[in-house]
């Protein structure tokens, strides 16, 4: 018999998929894709939306959806390219990533 405790997970559960989006002052576009993606079948998902030094309303759409599975970064500096932006996102560890 399992004692009461046993086998229990321990720490924050690690969602089944990461998706990092990449965004520099497209609010209309980053809302159609978190639209998709939040009625996407699949709902084991975190996202991971990182700002390449965006505009406010960017901000201002993620923090619309309200969904604690997306998570802001705006980066303080421009890249300018996709990359910069996608390599912080992807180096971010699930279980650390903070709520919008």
């Amino acid at each position: 018999m399992e004692q009461a405790g046993q086998g229990a997970p321990i720490g924050p559960i690690e969602p089944l998929v990461s998706i990092v989006m990449a965004t520099h002052n497209r609010p209309a576009v980053l809302h159609q894709a978190l639209k998709s993606l939040i009625g996407q079948t699949l709902q084991d998902w975190e996202a991971i939306v990182i700002g390449d030094a965006c505009r406010p309303d960017t901000a201002a759409t993620v923090a619309a959806f309200e969904d604690a599975r997306i998570c802001y970064i705006d980066l303080p500096v421009n890249f300018g390219e996709q990359s910069g932006p996608n390599n912080i996102g992807f180096a971010r560890p699930a279980a650390a990533s903070s709520p919008s």
